[in-house]
């Protein structure tokens, strides 16, 4: 450098001597050529003829020292103009760049060193402006970066922006998913594919949108080579022609990737290893990288892999402040209601929408199978599957009971019931395996229904279920499943976080409680209201539920009758055969009442051995048949131990004999008194006649008998049998 500054210093010395010189020759010889005239005209003139000769001769002398002194000035006034104006331009530009101006440039098109000079000042401007350009992108990036935690947003303006200062036809960015399926975080290539899902492209360039953002990654593509060194690549020839070095042997290379002439390929690094991968195309020309646009790649790569990283962050916490909002919901949900539909409907519906799922299901056992859809949630799209059976036939889902089931082997949608069993509970920690977030004994993660074996046992629940994906956690009570919490994805084949199935987990323990809660609650509250010896309800539910029906009847204008039963002659029988032979005798009243009476009848033991029955919607003639109808069957059956009982009862109706449920009870009862006093083994009702006393007024009176209409409807009754029973046989 030192001798190129010495040798140019020297040049302009050297050529401002000769312009010097120059400029001095035309004097000299002006001055030389007027010696020699005066030498001539001296030698052989006279003197007046000679100082007349040398006079004109000095003038002319003069004139063109004169002349050629104007001509040197110009010379050196153009010489110096034009290297003044040279350096004018340098130092414009220089200032220039000093201010931040990288648009100016000096125009000189000259080879000699102020050429040169002015050309190396150019190409410094163009690098700064290139600089300042990439700068101003990471710049962007990073205010983006900064200003936004949505990941999509800032992945696609970092794409957007990075294509625009590198002037490319079109920049595209996707993710890549690191797990595998056996969990040692390599990368199967078999079945590996990049999904570009942030693309920009510049159309005045050649660049297109990509219709086929689907890139397979094979084994021995460039590609797979980048995502497994992790350092980035430029290409800056492809033939458009042959097979593309991006595919294996060019065999998958769609047709819009064909169209690439020059490639810069960056993938995205964490500590995780690559999690993404950048591609800048040149699709209209070809096209060499320089070193500042692969710094500058790098540079955003750099930034994006923050961002990536923060954003996860941030998804990551939002996630669990979501599934601890909604954990605590489930929590008071279950502490301050125990109406388990209601709990259950609410958190299908919160938890489907927390993971966007499209269908969110309870399973309990039920009559109709083992395990029903009993709560439901689902998007509009789909249709109900409330009822459907889990199972085609009946199983028992007690582990300690099932032995034979466990030693071939039974699944519950990839849930091993056999490490349910409280036997081999003790061979399995409370806390997850190491390495697994959660217990995969206890939670089944079906990605893809389709082709995974453990969906198969059950293709009929999940094709109804129209399910690609699906996560299935057991509601465990102890050792004994209670219920099923299953939630699926069903337009697409969906990879389920490990956040959701940890959500899914836990909100599967909160279920279990609210369900053996609730169940608790409800078996309490059966006892509670029922008689132990019996299973009828007790003499509470009785008096609550009298007044309840007395209520609707007199809001519908319709009778409600009342039969009051006494098993006859118990003392005896207690007496003669014990008590346990009485208390059989009890049962078995009550079971006929279970048994014969209709559905909307409510029967109750009133207290030792009475029962009353409330007949909604019921006369007193109809009454009296269904009570004639108790009588005969319980008097011709007989009892193991004892032979045959007897009954008496007795029948009021409201509101024809009663106005409340005090006064229908006590006329019942004095009707049940009369039909014992009377010879047991029949039923009397309560019915007001009026008779005419001696002094002419008229008054009510009991009359405690079986009337003649009682008999009558009977003999219809017997006689419509008989006609049916005839027409059948012909």
């Amino acid at each position: 450098m030192a001798k190129s500054s010495r040798a140019c210093r020297l040049k302009i010395q050297g050529r401002l001597l000769l312009l010097c010189l120059g400029s001095a020759l035309p004097v000299a010889t002006v001055w030389a050529v007027f010696a020699y005239q005066l030498f001539c005209l001296l030698q052989g003139k006279s003197d007046h003829v000679a100082k007349a000769a040398l006079l004109s001769l000095l003038v002319q002398t003069v004139m063109l020292a004169i002349l050629a002194i104007l001509s040197s000035i110009y010379l050196v006034f153009l010489a110096s103009w034009h290297f003044s104006r040279q350096i004018r331009l340098l130092v414009k530009e220089v200032l220039a760049l000093g201010r931040g101006d990288l648009s100016a440039r000096v125009k000189v098109n000259s080879n000699d060193e102020l050429g040169k000079l002015a050309r190396a000042f150019n190409h410094i401007a163009d690098k700064l402006q290139v600089n300042h350009e990439h700068k101003d992108t990471e710049e962007k990036i990073s205010q983006a970066i900064r200003q936004s935690l949505d990941l999509d947003q800032v992945l696609m303006t970092t794409v957007s922006e990075l294509g625009k200062a590198l002037g490319a036809s079109r920049c595209c960015l996707a993710l890549v998913d690191n797990t595998s399926s056996n969990g040692d975080n390599q990368i199967h290539r078999a079945d590996q594919e990049l999904i570009f899902d942030y693309v920009w492209f510049d159309k005045d360039k050649n660049g297109t949108a990509l219709n086929n953002r689907s890139l397979h990654i094979t084994e021995y593509s460039i590609m797979s080579m980048i995502i497994d060194q992790g350092s980035i690549l430029s290409l800056d020839v492809l033939d458009d022609e042959g097979p593309t070095p991006l595919f294996d042997q060019g065999k998958f290379a769609p047709e819009d990737w064909r169209s690439i002439r020059s490639l810069i390929a960056c993938p995205i690094s964490s500590s995780q290893g690559t999690i993404g991968l950048i591609l800048i195309q040149q699709c209209d020309r070809l096209r060499v990288w320089t070193d500042k646009e692969l710094e500058l790649v790098e540079a955003v790569t750099r930034q994006l892999t923050i961002a990536m990283q923060h954003a996860h962050l941030y998804y990551y916490t939002k996630t669990m402040a979501e599934q601890e909002k909604l954990i605590n919901h489930i929590v008071r949900s279950v502490s301050s209601s125990l109406d388990l539909d209601t709990i259950l409907n609410a958190v299908t519906s919160e938890l489907g929408n927390a993971i966007d799922a499209s269908r969110c299901q309870i399973l309990q056992p039920d009559t109709s199978g083992p395990l029903v859809v009993t709560h439901e949630f689902f998007n509009q799209e789909l249709s109900s599957t409330k009822g459907l059976n889990l199972y085609t036939q009946p199983i028992d889902f007690n582990p300690d009971d099932v032995d034979p089931i466990f030693a071939r082997g039974h699944f519950l949608l990839g849930i091993d019931l056999e490490k349910l069993s409280l036997k081999n509970a003790t061979t399995f920690a409370a806390q997850p395996p190491e390495g697994q977030p959660y217990d995969p004994w206890r939670v089944s993660v079906i990605n893809d229904t389709a082709n995974d074996a453990r969906a198969n046992a059950f293709h009929c629940f999940v094709q109804d279920c129209q399910s690609k994906s699906l996560i299935a956690a057991p509601l465990l009570s102890g050792n004994r499943i209670v219920g099923l919490l299953v939630v699926h994805q069903c337009d697409l084949a969906r990879t389920w976080r490990t956040g959701e199935v940890q959500l899914v987990a836990a909100v599967a323990d909160q279920l279990a409680v609210a369900v053996t809660h609730a169940h608790l609650f409800a078996q309490v509250k059966f006892q509670a209201i029922t008689d132990g010896l019996t299973g009828l309800y007790n003499y509470i539910y009785f008096k609550n539920r009298l007044a309840e029906e007395l209520k609707l009847a007199s809001r519908k204008g319709l009778p409600c009758s009342l039969l009051m039963i006494d098993l006859d002659r118990l003392k005896l029988v207690n007496d003669t055969y014990g008590h346990p032979v009485g208390d059989a005798a009890i049962r078995y009243i009550a079971g006929v009442l279970k048994t014969a009476l209709r559905s909307g009848d409510t029967a109750a033991r009133y207290g030792g051995e009475e029962f009353a029955v409330i007949l909604p919607e019921t006369s007193l003639l109809e009454a009296a048949l269904i009570g004639d109808r108790l009588c005969s069957q319980i008097a011709s059956a007989t009892i193991p131990g004892l032979g045959q009982i007897t009954i008496s009862l007795g029948a009021a109706s409201y509101p024809r004999q009663a106005k409340d449920a005090a006064e229908l009870i006590t006329k019942a009862d004095q009707a049940l008194y009369e039909a014992k006093k009377a010879g047991r083994n029949q039923i009397w009702i309560y019915e007001s006649v009026a008779e005419t006393p001696k002094s002419g007024e008229n008054r009510s009176v009991p009359e405690f008998r079986v009337t003649r209409r009682l008999a009558l409807a009977t003999a219809l009754k017997a006689e419509a049998a008989k006609v049916t029973n005839e027409a059948e046989i012909h």
